[in-house]
């Protein structure tokens, strides 16, 4: 049962732990709902860069509590202040009915959930309301308290996607040695419910031929920091250096013809195209069906051409007020990387040869706008390059090695 689970996850502090935990329940579980019951040990039903919420506030789940077990919604209320969880509320409600058990599999559970989440348009709130009092009703005690922290968003049993990476090296070997290569699937495809049925499945060999996809965000590469331009050339060999804008990381799917469409992701892949309405325009810049790219987002003053600073794009996060604020401050896409091309990722392609095919896809410089730099081996020319940046008002240089893969795959 997923729910005694949880009850372990919760009552240990230890990663270790909570590791072996995981992939026990790992191990127990079908191929064919594993990834389902990744995503419910997140808290969630779809991967990160999906957006499906519950959307029942507080006082509708306190509603909801109430009508699943026939009891005012005062007490409900009075309870809820006593204990400050409404998950375990539930439970106690739900332990002093005659029916204990359930006969729900993961399945049957996550389907009714994501019924509740897309419920949409006129009565949608009460079919929400009456879809999740019934579950309630349905399952035992202890999936009660899950289920409601769950639907309010607070289920946070200690753990992350990194962790289940971890339980998924466990249930194959008993160690944590697959880690390496299960997360290199990973960060091409960020997407743990898949990468853990491919691995339940067959393997390494189920996730070896995973690459990169249209609409699926890849992980992005962070910078690490160096003490000094010698450091970095005597460890990186040949550079590409570029600036380095005080914006937003932005990585933009595109797909062109008659249904075209784009979609953008933060650095952390939460799904924000919304925030970003000047991206619809993009067809007219780029030279191919599909690609994705990598870029940072960054504001400028429309009459002088000047960057602002990032803090001017945190307001287009309140959806609202999205047309006016990109109209108060307009924004350009400083592109520097090509990581899928027309159906091929290009994540194994050298980072010289990602640059040409960029310089080919992307043309003009409207909403688009290819970044430049410099390619050298000099430390001395590398610290002015470094300098220049400073003096523009930017906060310096990004280096990267000239021929730098961004997997092995």
């Amino acid at each position: 049962m997923l729910s005694t689970y949880f009850s372990k996850l919760e009552e240990t502090a230890s990663r270790n732990a909570m590791t072996e935990i995981l992939a026990d329940l790992f191990s127990e579980t079908r191929a064919d709902e594993i990834d389902l019951v990744c995503y419910l040990s997140l808290g969630r039903l779809v991967p990160l860069y999906e957006s499906l919420e519950f959307q029942l506030a507080e006082k509708m789940v306190i509603h909801v509590i109430a009508q699943a077990f026939d009891v005012r919604e005062e007490a409900v209320q009075k309870e809820y202040k006593k204990i400050g969880d409404l998950g375990t509320v539930a439970r106690q409600l739900k332990s002093k009915l005659k029916i204990q058990r359930s006969k729900l599999s993961v399945l049957d559970v996550y389907r009714r959930l994501r019924e509740i989440a897309e419920e949409a348009g006129k009565g949608s709130r009460k079919r929400k309301v009456d879809g999740l009092a019934l579950l309630l009703h349905d399952l035992d005690p202890t999936s009660c308290k899950y289920v409601v922290r769950m639907v309010l968003g607070r289920l946070r049993l200690g753990f992350s996607d990194v962790t289940i990476l971890d339980a998924l090296s466990w249930m194959r070997i008993g160690s944590k040695e697959l880690r390496v290569e299960i997360e290199r699937a990973y960060f091409v495809r960020a997407d743990i419910g898949t990468i853990a049925k491919r691995f339940k499945q067959k393997g390494l060999k189920g996730i070896e031929s995973i690459s990169a996809e249209l609409g699926v965000p890849v992980m992005p590469a962070l910078c690490q920091r160096l003490k000094s331009a010698d450091e970095m050339i005597k460890k990186m060999g040949m550079v590409a250096v570029e600036p380095k804008y005080d914006g937003q990381r932005v990585q933009i799917h595109y797909k062109g013809g008659r249904k075209s469409w784009v979609r953008a992701f933060t650095r952390n892949l939460e799904e924000v195209s919304f925030m970003f309405p000047e991206l619809s325009k993009i067809g007219q810049q780029i030279r191919v069906r599909e690609a994705i790219l990598d870029s940072e987002a960054v504001g400028y003053d429309a009459k002088t051409g000047k960057i602002l600073p990032f803090q001017q794009i945190i307001t287009r996060k309140r959806k609202h007020a999205i047309l006016e604020a990109a109209k108060a401050v307009p924004l350009r896409f400083f592109v520097f990387d090509l990581l899928y091309k027309d159906g091929k990722s290009l994540l194994g392609v050298p980072l010289s040869k990602r640059v040409d095919l960029l310089k080919k896809v992307v043309r003009g410089a409207k909403v688009l706008v290819k970044t430049e730099r410099v390619v050298t081996d000099d430390a001395h020319q590398l610290r002015a390059y470094h300098h220049e940046q400073l003096e523009a008002g930017l906060e310096g240089a990004v280096v990267k090695k000239w021929d730098y893969l961004l997997t092995l795959r």
